[in-house]
């Protein structure tokens, strides 16, 4: 499942680069004469996006149930069949939708203060990359347990939405025992023993990225 929140990620190539072709055009530059308001134009674009997202999700899973199929195995088909016996459904669906708002916040963030698309694109890259290798979803015990590993894995959002997905997964909810149950080496360092913590700063986070968001959408009108 973290590989899957993953390739979510690489849709915000496709939100930075719509942003940034349609501020070149009339239509971004004169919503208000179109009669529409920023914050509208933002959340019909949030819509289009989350349903874009939900389709790349299926296609996503799709392709795993083949795989799962072809390989003669139902790991895929064992891990829905987990989630969907139990509560812990409810949490990692909202998990998803939290992940793909943060996705499409971060994107407009990043559009909105440059304006070369090759930049952009770029920069989006390279953070794909840091997201990938410092967001717990290859749990390598060589680099895993190191200290500067911590530091900067707490400084990646994807961290904690993965966790999220750990304990639900695990139903861990308090005491984060379970969590021993998906890791190969009783030495990994748990993150999290609990859901509040990574829930929380989800929160918090999306709030605050959503304030910088608009305010960097603002600007970029005016550049």
């Amino acid at each position: 499942m973290p590989f899957i929140f993953f390739i979510l990620n690489i849709s915000s190539l496709f939100i930075s680069y719509l942003i940034i072709t349609w501020r070149e055009t009339i239509f971004i530059k004169q919503l208000k004469n179109f009669g529409i308001n920023k914050l509208t134009f933002l959340l019909s674009l949030f819509v289009v996006y989350l349903i874009y997202s939900l389709g790349v999700l299926i296609i996503i899973l799709s392709i795993f149930l083949s795989i799962d199929k072809i390989r003669g195995t139902s790991m895929v088909i064992d891990m829905f069949v987990k989630l969907f016996s139990s509560a812990s459904v409810v949490m990692v669906i909202f998990n998803i939708f939290l992940m793909i708002i943060y996705v499409y916040l971060t994107s407009i963030l990043i559009s909105g203060f440059l304006r070369n698309i090759y930049i952009v694109q770029s920069l989006m890259i390279l953070f794909l990359l840091f997201t990938l290798f410092t967001s717990d979803a290859l749990m390598d015990l060589k680099f895993y347990n190191s200290t500067f590993y911590q530091i900067i894995s707490y400084l990646n959002p994807q961290k904690y939405f993965n966790w999220i997905f750990y304990i639900a997964y695990t139903n861990s909810w308090l005491g984060g025992q379970n969590l021993f149950k998906i890791v190969n080496n009783i030495d990994i360092i748990i993150a999290f023993k609990n859901i509040f913590v990574p829930l929380f700063s989800m929160i918090i986070l999306l709030s605050t990225i959503s304030l910088l968001s608009y305010y960097s959408f603002n600007i970029s009108l005016r550049k």
